[in-house]
């Protein structure tokens, strides 16, 4: 009994969590397809023109930025590019702030 008990709290927690949210939906496309053009590039700092004129996806709809206060200009490397927008893409997340002391703010937008 006291296992049935267990087993079933244990698997309502876990439904409770649910699954995670995936960012290669249809619903996420244009986002992926800017995230994958905007971090292709390997020296983005922040602030730059470069950072915060972003990139769009393939048919317009989707965008990512970061936007930036960081003195001096912090870089950003690839992989946290890609990492930190496909985590805000997943938690459809606007906006987040990244960064020494939150100097950057990193958008996403896109079809809702």
């Amino acid at each position: 009994m006291k296992y049935a008990l267990l087993f079933n709290a244990f698997t309502a927690v876990c439904v409770a969590k649910g699954q995670p949210k995936l960012c290669g939906s249809d619903k996420h496309n244009s986002i992926q397809q800017a995230i994958g053009k905007f971090c292709q590039k390997t020296n983005i700092v922040v602030p730059s023109t470069y950072a915060t004129n972003g990139m769009r996806g393939n048919d317009g709809k989707g965008f990512v930025s970061i936007e930036g206060t960081c003195h001096p200009p912090q870089w950003v490397p690839q992989e946290y590019c890609m990492e930190q927008f496909n985590n805000m893409c997943a938690n459809e997340e606007v906006t987040k702030k990244f960064g020494r002391n939150g100097c950057q703010t990193w958008i996403t937008y896109g079809p809702a």
